[in-house]
């Protein structure tokens, strides 16, 4: 699954390699599985240190996208079956945020002063987060913008919304509309049978005994689900915000549980094949049948990427080029 996944990120020309050339969402990959990486295994001195970093990168990158960083951190960490592991990995991811953000604090307190620092704090966190703002008082948004203006300061755009409604609704209009057609109908069907099929097969592996060979899909299962769960809570920590931004702006991060979904559909057939294959003929001779079944379904899965890329490619050599005026 992992090369499948690799592979179409590979080739996915409008949501990855469009953006290759911006630094600052490229180093989304490097700051999202990175930190899990190394949060996930044995934790030795040099991956905290690297963990470290990589949050940091991340905080650099701006505060909506550290909060998917430190919910891919804590789910990965509450994964890990022992308490004993979980703790000294919990110490670390919270360490690793207060790091930045308290320098970040500073620095605002000696250039704006305290006085400043306090409201500000307050401002930004109940308007930008989808769940303090139903809880905390604001006054209105054009007394808010008149006291940063009176100091000299640009708020960032943002609105305050804790309608679950209406931020599902926003979510869904800017993805029917930008991210469907460019991936295709093809794309998004396999991704949400492979997110569904994920999810099925995470509770059948949890309901199965220690040693069952049914809990070794118990991983994969979960990588798919996990990813996708940590895109949408990232997503509605900082709503509306951060889906005008993430699926308005088309950044490159939302496409990963989408394709790890469809690679997990790959996988699977693949893993189908090669038990097919093992069993032999067997009663009624299923598993001869279901060899030529999963080999055509990795065949369309291919065909139906390649279309996507062939379609993609095709477009950007049928956009009109920029006029360059010379003067002679």
């Amino acid at each position: 699954m992992a090369i499948m996944f690799l592979v179409l990120m590979a080739t996915e020309v409008n949501f990855n390699l469009l953006f290759s050339y911006n630094l600052i969402r490229g180093w989304h990959w490097l700051a999202l599985f990175g930190s899990m990486y190394y949060i996930s295994g044995p934790l030795t001195r040099r991956k905290a240190v690297l963990v470290m970093v990589l949050v940091t990168i991340a905080f650099l990158i701006g505060y909506d996208f550290l909060a998917f960083v430190i919910i891919g951190c804590l789910a990965t960490v509450l994964a890990l079956p022992p308490l004993s592991h979980r703790l000294p990995r919990l110490k670390l991811v919270v360490a690793a945020t207060l790091l930045p953000l308290v320098l970040r604090q500073i620095q605002i307190i000696g250039a704006l002063g305290a006085d400043f620092w306090i409201l500000d704090l307050y401002y930004s966190a109940v308007i930008k987060t989808s769940f303090l703002n139903s809880a905390l008082p604001l006054p209105p948004l054009d007394q808010i913008d008149l006291w940063y203006a009176s100091r000299h300061v640009e708020r960032p755009f943002a609105t305050p919304e804790n309608n679950v409604g209406i931020i599902l609704s926003g979510a869904w209009s800017e993805f029917a509309q930008g991210w469907i057609p460019q991936l295709g109908y093809g794309t998004m069907a396999v991704a949400t049978v492979g997110l569904l099929l994920a999810g099925v097969t995470f509770v059948l592996a949890l309901r199965a005994a220690p040693g069952d060979a049914r809990r070794a899909s118990l991983h994969p299962a979960g990588a798919v689900l996990l990813l996708a769960a940590v895109v949408a809570a990232g997503l509605y920590f900082f709503a509306p915000l951060s889906v005008q931004i993430y699926l308005g702006h088309r950044f490159p991060m939302v496409i990963a549980p989408i394709l790890l979904a469809y690679a997990y559909v790959g996988s699977a057939a693949w893993a189908v094949i090669r038990w097919s294959l093992k069993r032999g003929t067997g009663s009624w001779g299923i598993p001869r049948i279901l060899t030529p079944i999963a080999a055509a379904c990795l065949v369309l899965l291919l065909l139906v990427r390649v279309e996507a890329l062939t379609t993609s490619v095709r477009e950007l050599n049928l956009a009109p080029a920029e006029k360059v005026r010379t003067i002679h």
